[in-house]
Parts: C-alpha cells; sequence; structure tokens
C-alpha cells in the first residue's frame, strides 16, 4: 500500500533521476558549447587585431 502511495505521489523515481540526469547532462553541453563559442570568437577578434591594425596603421 505504501509504495504504491509513494509512486502515485511523485512518479517513477528511476524516472525523475534520469530525466534530471539528462537535464544536466544537456545544460552542460550547452554551457561547454557556449564556452568554446567564446573562446573562438575573442581568438578571431585577437587575431584580427594582430593582423588588420599593424596593416591600417
Amino acid at each position: 500500500m505504501q509504495k504504491r502511495r509513494r509512486r502515485e505521489l511523485g512518479g517513477n523515481p528511476e524516472e525523475a533521476s534520469t530525466l534530471t540526469y539528462f537535464q544536466a547532462q544537456i545544460t552542460g553541453c550547452q554551457s561547454m558549447f557556449f564556452f568554446t563559442f567564446i573562446m573562438i570568437q575573442s581568438l578571431c577578434i585577437y587575431c584580427k587585431q594582430q593582423v588588420f591594425l599593424p596593416a591600417v596603421t
């Protein structure tokens, strides 16, 4: 009886844990992609400054 009531209240505990795990994985991938994107962008800006500024002056 207690197990059935718990399952009705909170859903499947295994399912919930896997859902949160996948959400954590997705957010981790997104943050890593965002970080690498910012790094590449800043590198490109740095390289452009190094290449174009001496040519302009």
